[in-house]
C-alpha cells in the first residue's frame, strides 16, 4: 500500500465477514515522517458521516486531541514513522 506522509488510517481488525467486523476498537495508523501532524477521516457504519481525524505530534507523543466518535470507538494510536 502506498501512503501520502501526514496521513491517518483506519483499521478494523480481521473479520470473518464485514458483518463481524469490530467497530468498537480501531487502530489509527498515523504516517508523520518530517510533518507535526497527520489527517485523515472516519466513518462508523451506523452512522454513515464521515468525521475528520487530526492527530498532533506534542512533546515527543503521538496525541488525537479531538475524536468525535470518543466513548463508541476505542482507538490506539500507531506511528509507522518517527515523530520529530
Amino acid at each position: 500500500m502506498l501512503v501520502k506522509k501526514g496521513a491517518v488510517i483506519p483499521l478494523a481488525g480481521i473479520a470473518q465477514s464485514t458483518g463481524r467486523i469490530d467497530w468498537s476498537n480501531i487502530e489509527q495508523r498515523v504516517f508523520i515522517a518530517a510533518t507535526s501532524t497527520a489527517e485523515g477521516a472516519f466513518c462508523l457504519p451506523d452512522d454513515n458521516e464521515v468525521v475528520p481525524l487530526k492527530v498532533e505530534v506534542v512533546e515527543g507523543q503521538l496525541i488525537l486531541p479531538q475524536y468525535p466518535v470518543k466513548g463508541r470507538v476505542s482507538c490506539k494510536i500507531v506511528s509507522h514513522s518517527r515523530p520529530r
